[in-house]
């Protein structure tokens, strides 16, 4: 009996270990997502927009997206992204390959 009791004791501290590491990570993918909500918001709101803009809109919004757009030779275009897009942009892909991986 004081066997099994050992033996259930350790399965309880084992289940609260990773019901406390279950929760720290919750809390971080909650924080992940109030801090990139704001600018998939923004996001949205342009992508819904922007087909039925007229041509000073569309450049209003290409503008908050992008720093520089550059055209080089043969019709080569180089894009870069204001940082905070770029940056929503690059943990909206490290969240969405973790969902795949995982």
């Amino acid at each position: 009996m004081k066997e099994a009791i050992t033996v259930v004791k350790a399965r309880i501290a084992d289940s609260e270990e990773r019901l406390e590491k279950l929760d720290s990570d919750m809390n971080q993918k909650k924080e992940m997502v109030e801090a990139i909500l704001p600018a998939y918001r923004r996001f949205k709101s342009w992508a819904e927009e922007f087909d039925t803009a007229d041509l000073d809109q569309k450049k209003m919004i290409a503008c908050q997206l992008f720093d520089k757009i550059e055209l080089g030779k043969d019709y080569n275009i180089i894009m870069h992204m204001n940082v905070t897009y770029q940056q929503f942009c690059s943990e909206w892909k490290s969240k969405n390959s973790n969902q795949v991986t995982a």
